[in-house]
C-alpha cells in the first residue's frame, strides 16, 4: 500500500482539487494489475478512473464523452506536474 502522503498521490490529489473534483483517497477492493507493480516491481503507483463503478469492469462498463475528457485532462495536467 502507498502512503497517502507520496508525493504521487500529492500530485495526484492537487491536481483533482484544481479541476474542482475531490481528491478522495481510498482502498480499492477489485483487482487490477497495479499490485503487481507494487508488489512484485516494488513500483509505486495509484489508480485513478472516472466513470460509475457500478458498471466498471463489467459487460456494461461505459463512460460518457464529457467525463472521458475530464479524466484526459486530469490525467495530463498530473504527467506534467509529476515530472
Amino acid at each position: 500500500m502507498l502512503d497517502v502522503n507520496h508525493p504521487l498521490v500529492i500530485t495526484l490529489k492537487d491536481t483533482l482539487y484544481k479541476h474542482g473534483l475531490p481528491g478522495k483517497v481510498d482502498a480499492m477492493v477489485a483487482a487490477c494489475d497495479a499490485w503487481q507493480y507494487a508488489n512484485i516491481a516494488g513500483i509505486p503507483k495509484v489508480v485513478f478512473g472516472k466513470g460509475r463503478s457500478s458498471v466498471c469492469h463489467s459487460e456494461k462498463e461505459h463512460m460518457d464523452i464529457d467525463e472521458m475528457m475530464k479524466a484526459a485532462s486530469v490525467l495530463v495536467e498530473f504527467f506534467i506536474a509529476y515530472q
